[in-house]
């Protein structure tokens, strides 16, 4: 049986248990802990870093993310009206 005499070990620990019992990191009475995980939402979008401090923080790398979210679909968009643009002056036996 291991021992759990690090600090860290236990935090991780039990963490680790609280998602596998319970699919949560923080069940309904969790007692105290370095830092409340809050739940996910859209709005919100918070996580938790599991660091020397643990700490939450919210919207995990926006910027990079923000690609994706907004000029792949601008690109998809361009595409589409470009597609539309030469169907419809490419004649019908063309196509």
């Amino acid at each position: 049986m291991h021992v759990l005499n690090n600090p860290y070990q236990t935090f991780f620990f039990t963490l680790l248990s609280f998602f596998l019992f319970f699919r949560s990191p923080n069940p309904l009475d969790s007692g105290p802990s370095p830092v409340t995980w809050p739940k996910y939402t859209e709005q919100e979008q918070e996580y938790l870093v599991l660091d020397v401090k643990p700490r939450v923080e919210n919207r995990y790398q926006a910027e990079k993310v923000a690609f994706w979210n907004e000029i792949v679909p601008e690109i998809l968009e361009f595409a589409k009206m470009e597609r539309n643009k030469t169907e419809q002056n490419t004649p019908k036996d063309e196509l």
